[in-house]
């Protein structure tokens, strides 16, 4: 099992997240954690009508996403969310491989 850490930031008035895209793999029951930067950064994440995990919120008090609970159907699927600092909006993604 790995832990792949979001790091979330805001920069100059735009939100950046590092990695854009992680790739996660079911197989090996990959979890994601976003991380504020500076730490106390208030974020929010939404995967909206289709999450690839238990729970489709995500936000600094509750970072972590626990294991890929979506069967994946071909070899790897990519899962739009938002990531809202404020009223600033970011949709980046994710991908998950079997």
């Amino acid at each position: 099992m790995a832990v792949t850490t979001v790091t979330v930031s805001l920069v100059a008035g735009s939100i950046q997240v590092t990695p854009y895209a992680p790739v996660l793999k079911k197989s090996r029951h990959d979890k994601v954690q976003w991380k504020g930067s500076p730490q106390n950064l208030p974020f929010f994440v939404c995967f909206g009508d289709k999450s690839p995990f238990k729970h489709k919120h995500f936000y600094r008090n509750r970072p972590t996403s626990g294991v890929i609970t979506t069967p994946v159907s071909d070899l790897e699927e990519y899962f739009k969310y938002s990531i809202e600092v404020g009223d600033i909006v970011l949709d980046p993604g994710i991908i998950i491989k079997r």
